[in-house]
Parts: structure tokens; C-alpha cells; sequence
């Protein structure tokens, strides 16, 4: 209890302040520290890699300064440890020869860093009588408890309702030494941003761009981590255990330590959760450089990618799917009918009395039991209801009545082949050549021949393959795009998108969620009202979304969406209205799919006017990093056709 007592205390992570005031040494201990130094000096232990990821040194775009990443003055023992390595070797020598606590939790140095310790150790062989090693208890006690045999780096696939997520997340968990571990019961370490529960959506946006909230790092109970992924926020994991060594294993577990309590600068797209992790495992192997790809912005989808850049550096790969996708595979093996009964009984146990339930054979009504407790659970983890865990008690009880196991009711479900490390490159280009003409009555037709430009960091549009991206979505960001006119040389900006959601979810029986949609950015709408402007769009919409699978896949969706469009060409500066989108996504093939998408805007507000498009897109992937497009758009008098390559890297 007393270790139990002691973990605890360790592993919140409360905030401390440093207390250091250093004891005076003694003479054979100043003169061994200058002895250290002057050794370090010789072997440019400042300068070595390993003392740089240590500390999360991290040079400029041009090499002529260096700083660390973490924004916490208490992580440094020098006045300019964040900007001066040797300073802050220097004077983390002469910490560790005091036995005074630095920080407010009574820790030593030597306690406090001890990856610091180790590796320093390792490189100068100090001697024990001039600097005696500490016994540190805590770090012993908080060791033990997590006990790690090996590591896993964890993905937790898409969540579109939370902005700093719809690129997915990423967890290390320390999976446990023993032969009757149950990982739900390991440790997983998360990095995340500190948001108070007040926090509005523009202010959340804005500093999570800005680095305008704290980074932390945090450990907890794996199956704390699942129900909050897995069932609650209905998001597959994907588990790569990690091929390190003991050694590798134990320096990485000490750093976290070290990072207990220390906060840096969080940014969404670039110091992340993955770009953090990635630096935890360049402390366990420095000849892994990863962070130095990723100067701009950090996807989560594409550091996974790169641990298989490394040869044999995973070792194995498990999917666990979410509530959703459990029910979903169990429900894809049942007929209409059995479907019908899952739906009665999970409403109502005592359906299992009925003539249809009970003339089915004993494998079949297993399979209906086991998707009728996967639906109550499903809809329990949402909303907790004391009525549906009676039932999902009920049907437990009946489900140990039917002598069939769990694995003989269905095909065993296979590792999905559409895994994160699948998906198509973040960063896309596309170059099209088009043509386009204007009619109107009594007005000579104007046409001309254009090329298409664009180019996005991210990430994803309805037409993209979909193997390891979030299905029937949509994350454009940061996209610029514009024409030129060969036959005068003119050339326009067409639109610039600062994000463009789109989140399709189709509705059945079980599953009920609302498809929605949100875009920001300027956009040259080719409508009378606003012919020849660009203006601020702002996009908001939610909607209903079916598919069916009579070919292959058609989806059909629909949005009731506002728009509001701001330009000093408008009267007012300004229009605003209420529209509707209907669309239908349609697979040809796997490599081509083609969408029709058809849109009315009625504006009410500012400049009066309406506006009618119909759209028709085609891509075709060539390979895992090339498209072909075709489209078709029509709004009111204007027409154009184009016709280019689409290429992901």
C-alpha cells in the first residue's frame, strides 16, 4: 500500500518549483568538478546528440542558434540551460554532487534527472567517494510498478469532433513483464494540451496554433486510455510494438521521468502528441532522427509511416476496433431478419422467446445475442442507463446459456489492410488544364482555356483513396488555387481554404450519428452576384447521410447549410443565406470514384440574389501517390470542363 501511496503521488505530475540553492562543496569535490568539466569539454559531451535530444535542443532553419523545445524555465539548472547545452551540463555536474532537494517534491538532482545521471555516468565514470550516488526511492517504487517488458507506439484513428485530433493521436504505452498480463492493465503515456473546460472554440482554435497552451505529459492506466478512445469517442487503435532493447527501454523511462511536471508550448499541427513521442523514442535510440522531417507541421498517420523506415524496428501490429466497428463486423454477418431480431431483443430481452429467435440454429443465435450486447454497449457508453445495463446483464446471462464460443459464430475478423501506415501522402499538388465558357442571352459567349494549380499540406477530400484515412471524409487545409490563361497570360487566385471539413456518416438502424460540414477560406464563386470577387466564405452545415452497397458503395447525403460571404463588391459589403447540398458518392471501381453534388443558395442578407451549381467530379488512382481528376461544374452562366493529375506527397 505504502508503494501503491507512493505511485500515486508520482505519477499526477503537480506542478513544483525548484528550490536549488546549491550546498557549498568541498574542495576535493571542486576540484574533481572541474576535472568533470574540462573531460566533457575534451569529449564534446554538450555537443553530442544524445545530451541534444536529452534536453530537446533543437537548431534553427539556418543552424546559427539553438534552443529547446520545452517552455519550462524549472527543466534547466543554468540561467541559459535552454539556449546553452554546456552551461546547462555544466551545472548539472556540480548538481549532482548536492544532496539538497531542487524542487518543492523533495528530489534531489541526481533524483530529479536521473536519464541525465545515467548517461552522464556512462561517459565520465564518476567516482562514487567524491560524488556518492543517491538513493532515489520514488523512481524505484514508480519502476517497479510499471515494470516494462517492451513499448508500443498506439494510434487512435480520427476524431472529427475535436480539432486537435481530426489528425488522429498518439500514445506510448509501456506494456508490462509478466505471463498473465492483461495489457488493459499496463501504463500508457499521453501528451496532450491542458484546455479548461471554459475554453470557447474560436480561443481553443487560436492558441492551439499559437502554442498558446501547455504541452504535458501524463501517465495512466491503458484501460482508462481505451474507454476514453475505444468506446467512448468510438476510435480504433492500432498497436505497433516496438522492437527496443531493455537497455533503450529503461533510459526512455527514465527521461519521462524527468519530464514529470514540465510543460511546453502545444501546437496542433507541428509540437504535438506525435512529434513529442517521436523525441521519447530518439532518447531511447538517437540514431532514430526523426523530428528533424517535420520543421513545419507533425501528421500523426505520417510517423507511423516512418517507424517502417526502419527496418525491424516493429515488431508486430494489432488493431483493436472501436464499439462502432465491433458492431458493425458482427451485424456485416447477419441477414435482414437476424438484423431485425438484434434490434428487438437488445430493445427487449424477452424477445428471445420469440418464434423467430428460437428456430434459428443455436451458432445463429449466438450471433444475434453476441450483436445484441455489442449494440447495448454501443449505446451505454455514451449515455449510462441503469434500464440498459438490466438488459445487457439479461442478455449476458442468456449469451453463457448457449454452448457456442465466441470465436465459432463468425469468421474471425483480419487485420484491416487499410492500416494508418497505408494512407496517401499528406502534402498534394494537382495540375489540370481546362476550358471554360459563359453564356448568357443576347450577350456574345465568352471562352478561354485555363491551367489549374493547387497546392495543399493537407490532407485528405472525398475522392482521395481511402486505405488509412478516415472513410467518407473530408480535411482540406491551407489549399491555395489559381488559374492562368495561356491566351493572354492573365492569371487569378480562385480560392484559398484555411479548412474545409466534411464528415459524411451514414445512418441505419444502429448507428445513428449527423453528417456535418465547415469551411472557412476565400473563394471566386462565378455567379452573377460576385462574377469577378473573392470573398471571406464561411461554411457551416450538418446533414444526413445513407449508403447503400447495391454496386458497390453509393452514398447519399444532404445539408442544410448557412453561407456568409463578405466582399466590398457586394452591396452591404456583405451577403448571407440559406442553402442545400444533395450529393451522391459513388464507386466505380476501388481506384475510381465519382461524386455529384448539387447546391442552392438562397441569400436573404445584404446583397439579394440566388445561386444554382451542379458539380460532377471523377478521380482515378493510378497508383498509392497519383490521381487522374476530371470535372464538370456548371453555376448559372458559367461552364467549365478540366481535365489533370492529382499527386500525393
Amino acid at each position: 500500500m505504502r508503494a501503491l501511496l507512493v505511485l500515486v503521488s508520482c505519477l499526477c505530475f503537480l506542478p513544483a518549483k525548484y528550490a536549488f540553492a546549491a550546498e557549498l562543496i568541498s574542495d576535493r569535490e571542486e576540484i574533481y568538478l572541474t576535472e568533470l568539466i574540462q573531460r566533457s569539454k575534451e569529449k564534446n559531451l554538450a555537443d553530442l546528440r544524445i545530451w541534444r535530444v536529452l534536453l530537446h535542443y533543437r537548431d534553427d532553419l539556418d543552424g546559427s542558434a539553438t534552443s529547446s523545445e520545452i517552455d519550462d524555465r524549472e527543466f534547466f539548472l543554468a540561467a541559459a540551460g535552454k539556449t546553452d547545452p554546456f552551461a546547462e551540463l555544466e551545472e548539472t555536474l556540480k548538481a549532482f554532487f548536492s544532496s539538497d532537494n531542487i524542487r518543492a517534491d523533495k528530489a534531489t538532482a541526481q533524483c530529479t534527472f536521473p536519464a541525465r545521471y545515467h548517461w552522464l555516468n556512462s561517459q565520465l565514470n564518476f567516482d562514487s567517494d567524491l560524488m556518492p550516488p543517491q538513493q532515489c526511492e520514488t523512481i524505484e517504487l514508480w519502476r517497479e510498478r510499471i515494470n516494462p517488458d517492451s513499448v508500443s507506439l498506439i494510434f487512435s484513428s480520427y476524431y472529427f469532433n475535436n480539432p486537435s485530433s481530426m489528425f488522429g493521436h498518439t500514445l506510448l504505452r509501456f506494456n508490462r513483464a509478466s505471463e498473465l498480463r492483461s495489457d488493459l492493465l499496463d501504463y500508457a503515456l499521453n501528451y496532450a494540451a491542458v484546455v479548461s473546460g471554459d475554453t470557447g472554440l474560436i480561443d481553443y482554435i487560436w492558441n492551439g496554433i499559437t502554442g498558446g497552451f501547455e504541452g504535458r505529459f501524463s501517465i495512466s492506466p491503458y484501460y482508462d486510455l481505451v474507454n476514453q478512445y475505444n468506446n467512448l469517442e468510438k476510435r480504433d487503435l492500432w498497436e505497433y510494438r516496438l522492437n527496443l532493447s531493455p537497455t533503450q527501454i529503461e533510459f526512455m523511462l527514465l527521461h519521462v521521468w524527468e519530464l514529470a511536471n514540465t510543460k511546453f508550448n502545444f501546437y496542433f499541427m507541428r509540437e504535438n502528441c506525435a512529434y513529442q513521442l517521436l523525441g521519447l523514442l530518439e532518447v531511447a535510440d538517437p540514431d532514430l532522427d526523426f523530428r528533424n522531417r517535420h520543421s513545419i507541421w507533425t501528421f500523426p498517420t505520417e510517423t507511423i509511416k516512418q517507424l517502417f523506415e526502419h527496418p525491424d524496428l516493429v515488431e508486430s501490429v494489432t488493431h483493436r476496433p472501436s464499439l462502432a466497428t465491433q458492431l458493425k463486423q458482427k451485424l456485416a454477418y447477419l441477414d435482414e431478419e437476424e438484423k431485425l431480431l438484434v434490434r428487438l431483443i437488445a430493445e427487449n430481452p424477452k424477445e428471445k422467446n420469440s418464434s423467430d429467435y428460437n428456430q434459428l440454429p443455436p451458432e445463429r443465435r449466438a450471433s444475434v445475442i453476441d450483436a445484441s450486447i455489442d449494440f447495448i454497449q454501443y449505446k451505454e457508453a455514451a449515455n449510462s442507463d441503469e434500464h440498459e445495463k438490466s438488459k445487457l446483464h439479461n442478455l449476458l446471462i442468456l449469451r453463457s446459456q448457449l454452448p457456442i464460443h465466441n470465436q465459432t459464430v463468425a469468421p474471425t475478423t483480419p487485420l484491416p489492410k487499410d492500416s494508418p501506415d497505408q494512407g496517401h501522402d499528406p502534402v498534394r499538388l494537382e495540375i489540370l488544364g481546362g476550358r471554360f465558357e459563359i453564356e448568357k442571352d443576347f450577350i456574345e459567349p465568352v471562352n478561354d482555356s485555363f491551367l489549374e494549380f493547387s497546392i495543399q499540406p493537407g490532407y485528405h477530400d472525398l475522392l482521395s483513396p481511402e486505405a488509412g484515412q478516415a472513410p467518407l471524409s473530408q480535411l482540406n487545409f491551407l489549399k491555395l488555387r489559381g488559374y492562368f490563361y495561356p491566351e493572354t497570360g492573365a492569371s487569378n487566385l480562385e480560392s484559398f481554404t484555411l479548412i474545409d471539413i466534411i464528415s459524411l456518416q451514414p445512418v441505419d438502424a444502429f448507428i445513428k450519428q449527423p453528417s456535418w460540414k465547415f469551411k472557412v477560406g476565400w473563394q471566386r464563386n462565378r455567379d452573377d452576384g460576385c462574377a469577378d470577387c473573392t470573398p471571406l466564405v464561411l461554411n457551416p452545415g450538418v446533414g444526413l447521410t445513407l449508403q447503400s452497397n447495391f454496386y458497390r458503395r453509393e452514398v447519399y447525403f444532404t445539408f442544410l447549410e448557412a453561407n456568409l460571404e463578405i466582399d466590398h463588391e457586394f452591396d452591404s459589403d456583405h451577403r448571407a443565406g440559406i442553402g442545400a447540398t444533395a450529393g451522391l458518392l459513388f464507386d466505380a471501381t476501388k481506384d475510381w470514384r465519382i461524386a455529384l453534388i448539387a447546391n442552392r443558395t438562397q441569400y436573404t442578407g445584404g446583397q439579394r440574389s440566388y445561386v444554382t451549381s451542379i458539380e460532377l467530379r471523377q478521380r482515378y488512382s493510378l497508383t498509392g501517390s497519383t490521381d487522374i481528376t476530371l470535372n464538370l461544374k456548371n453555376v448559372e452562366d458559367y461552364r467549365e470542363s478540366k481535365l489533370g493529375v492529382v499527386f500525393y506527397f
